[in-house]
Parts: C-alpha cells; sequence; structure tokens
C-alpha cells in the first residue's frame, strides 16, 4: 500500500514493527542515543553519540518485525552490512558499524550530516543555480561510480537521499556537498538472490524517480537505473519540481514510458539547451539511450 505514489519507497522484506515510541528506544552498544531525526518506509533514524570516541553518529533501526527477523534475514543484513562498511568515498556517508539489538532489530552506526536534504534545501530556497547542481550532480555520480565498482546499486536515487554537508570556509549562497545516504542495503549487484534483503523479484525504488525498468523488471536493473535517479535528482534542483509528479502509480509509469523525456528547459527557460539536454538523456526510457557510464556522465 502507497500513500503516496511520488514520495514513498516501496519494497519488500519482513512485515514493519510498530513504531518506536521514545520510551522504548534500543539499546545499541556503545551509543547514546538522542532523539528521532527521521522514519521511512524501511527504518527510523536517530541522533547520538559514540561515548568512547565522543562523536556524533546517525543510528538507522530497520524496521522489521521481531518474528519475521529470522537468522537468515539476520545472517544476509550482516553480509550487506560489511559491503556497505568497506565503501569509502567522500560523497557517501560513512558507515561505523552495524548490529541487531537484543530485540533482533538490525542497526547501522553511520557519519552524522548536519544539514538538510536536498529536496528539503530546494524547497526552502528554490532551485540550484546550473553551475551547483552539476557539481552536486558530478559528486553524485563519482559516489555511485564508487559503489558500482564495488558491485552496489543504490535504486533508490532521489533528492531526499542527498544531505548537504557544509563546505568549511565556503561563504556562498550554496556552500555544502553533496552526501549520499541509504546506499548498500537495496541491492548488491550481481552476487545472488540470497545477498538481498528485500526479496528475490520484488520492487524497490520511488515510484517518481525509478527507472522505467524497476517495474517491469526488478532483478534485472543495472547502474543505469542509478543514473535514471541522478537525472530525476538533477531536474528536481533545477526547477524546484518533481520530473514526474503524478498522483498514483499508473499515472507515473505511463509518464515514465513516454516517447520524450522531460527537459527541465521547458519549465525554467533561462536554463542551458546543454543542461536540458542532459537530463533528458539520463531520463531517457531505454537504458541504452542513456549515458552508458559513469565515466562518460562525469
Amino acid at each position: 500500500r502507497i500513500n503516496s505514489a511520488s514520495q514513498k519507497t516501496v519494497g519488500n522484506q519482513p512485515a514493519s514493527s510498530p513504531e518506536i515510541s521514545a520510551d522504548s528506544r534500543p539499546t545499541i552498544p556503545e551509543v547514546e542515543l538522542d532523539k528521532e531525526i527521521g522514519r521511512g518506509g524501511m527504518g527510523v533514524v536517530y541522533s547520538g553519540r559514540q561515548t568512547y570516541l565522543d562523536r556524533r553518529v546517525a543510528v538507522k533501526l530497520l524496521l522489521v518485525n521481531r518474528e519475521a527477523a529470522d537468522d537468515n534475514y539476520v545472517r544476509r543484513f550482516q553480509r550487506e552490512a560489511k559491503i556497505l562498511a568497506g565503501l569509502s568515498h567522500p560523497h557517501i556517508v560513512s558507515c561505523y558499524s552495524a548490529g541487531v539489538t537484543a530485540e533482533r532489530q538490525p542497526y547501522l552506526v553511520m557519519e552524522f550530516i548536519d544539514g538538510p536534504n536536498l529536496k528539503k534545501w530546494v524547497a526552502e530556497n528554490g532551485p540550484l543555480a546550473e553551475r551547483d547542481a552539476l557539481r552536486v550532480i558530478r559528486e553524485l555520480a563519482q559516489a555511485l561510480s564508487h559503489a558500482h565498482l564495488n558491485g552496489i546499486i543504490h535504486r533508490d536515487v532521489k533528492p531526499e537521499n542527498v544531505l548537504l554537508a557544509k563546505r568549511e570556509g565556503d561563504n556562498s549562497i550554496f556552500p555544502y556537498q553533496a552526501k549520499l545516504v541509504d546506499l548498500g542495503l537495496a541491492r548488491p549487484q550481481g552476487t545472488g538472490g540470497d545477498m538481498n534483503l528485500t526479496g528475490t523479484g520484488q520492487i524497490i525504488g520511488t515510484p517518481s524517480t525509478m527507472a522505467p525498468e524497476q517495474f517491469d523488471d526488478p532483478e534485472g536493473v543495472d547502474f543505469r537505473a542509478d543514473i535514471y535517479g541522478l537525472g530525476c535528482v538533477l531536474y528536481h534542483a533545477l526547477t524546484a519540481r518533481p520530473a514526474f509528479n503524478g498522483k498514483t502509480i499508473a499515472q507515473i509509469v505511463t509518464a515514465k514510458v513516454a516517447a520524450v523525456a522531460p527537459n527541465p528547459t521547458t519549465e525554467i527557460t533561462s536554463l542551458s539547451p546543454a543542461i536540458g539536454n542532459l537530463v533528458a538523456d539520463m531520463l531517457a526510457k531505454d537504458p541504452g539511450q542513456r549515458p552508458q557510464s559513469y565515466e562518460l556522465l562525469i
């Protein structure tokens, strides 16, 4: 069930647990939890502090039914957490540690980013200048390229999953660098169904930013689906509007398979034709018509 087709992440995992109240927060080894700072379809995020290192962290608790989190699920989570922790890139939010609570709730202890996500920043400040938008997409493409080299595809690239970290000494209008989050648990590529927390053949992603092939062949998607997601992020950054904004999944899918990909220059006429063509190429319905490598895209 999806309440908002353009916003919610969809997927198949062990059934969601009831919301965690403030007085029943999980116990995370060597971490003091502060407050809830975010909640989505996959989990709840707390701010906290690693006591021994006196370091601020974010803790993501995956929302799964305790009875459904069987030994196989926990083992798959451990394998995938190891992959995520092995990624080291300046534009990917770092994973410091991971584990399973005594109540069998998987968790990740991650780098804390004291800044908004891209969707929130654009909503409050308006579209990014072309130069800033291109810098964000370049940073994200570098991050996704690093992940791809390590066998990971994201499958849920969207403005909400782009955190903005302040650049030291930068006093410009947009003084941020991009940090990609929620990367790694969705789909290790080419490692078999047992490495996939979401289950074989199940759809995962956010309808408004998912590539068309994710609806028809979720197991067959490759890095070009993430390039499509980046195209949606770039469109949103340039226009402050989603590239696809239907009220139902059917409307969104219909728009995604239309003959002509969205071009932001139809919304903002002052944009250069070159950046409009870039977005249209990234949003091509046929993966073979998109940029065929991150190197080429960058």
